[in-house]
């Protein structure tokens, strides 16, 4: 099992902590966001870990150095997260994966879970009353039948977290589906697009329910604060006990 990691982004919603620093980096409990991650993955005996880097791709190399392999996305500036789980590819084909964004905090129980469950793709959902901002999921029956920012709030059966596990199985075609969607010059298309693209040629999709384990995803001021008390009241003593 590999992993890869999305870390190129520029975080602007965060304000001016990420004008010089990636926000994958930001401190929780004395940790950067992304060291924990690597360390979950680390302690579910994934070591093989590639991080796609763009924004202070240098920082993120300088604290990770020895612990993952980096590639740039020269593209961070202009794209949204496709083009950088497409320049993993190559370190992870043939094989199984979990994909996870560098902006997740969530506790290790969930990535657990995510690579126990049988399937093709497995995708993992937080059951919530979503906002508008989240990339939503509808549930129905035990399957995933929509994903998508636009879905209806009170349609919605919960948010995709960002976490995934790919089989190799699957792990040709969803990075050929990833790579028609660029050809087609949607940069900024998401990698729900694509999952939903991937149920269209029947190519049937999983999930877990992460729930009652916590997670969160940092976008703003608020995100942080709410991510360092979800770690040292839920996370920090299960991690590093």
């Amino acid at each position: 099992m590999k992993a890869i990691i999305t870390a190129a982004g520029i975080g602007s919603r965060l304000g001016k902590v990420t004008e010089n620093n990636n926000k994958c980096l930001l401190k929780i409990g004395g940790k950067g966001l992304i060291e924990i991650s690597v360390d979950i993955l680390n302690r579910h005996g994934i070591r093989d870990i590639v991080i796609v880097t763009g924004h202070c791709y240098g920082k993120v190399e300088k604290v990770l150095k020895g612990k993952a392999t980096f590639v740039y996305n020269p593209f961070y500036q202009v794209s949204g997260i496709l083009p950088s789980v497409w320049l993993g590819r190559k370190h992870v084909e043939n094989d199984n994966f979990i994909f996870i964004t560098g902006d997740s905090l969530y506790h290790p129980d969930i990535l657990k879970d995510c690579i126990k469950k049988k399937g093709n793709i497995v995708v993992c959902v937080e059951k919530k009353n979503c906002d508008e901002e989240d990339s939503k999921v509808i549930i129905k029956k035990n399957k995933i039948v929509r994903m998508g920012k636009d879905i209806e709030l009170e349609k919605a059966t919960g948010e995709f977290t960002g976490i995934m596990k790919i089989e190799k199985n699957a792990n040709k075609k969803i990075f050929d589906t990833i790579e028609k969607v660029l050809k087609q010059g949607k940069l900024n298309a998401y990698l729900t697009d694509v999952l939903m693209e991937l149920r269209k040629e029947k190519l049937p999709l999983t999930h877990i329910y992460t729930n009652p384990h916590p997670r969160i995803e940092i976008d703003y001021p608020g995100d942080l604060k709410k991510a360092r008390v979800l770690f040292k009241n839920s996370i920090e003593s299960f991690l590093y006990r």
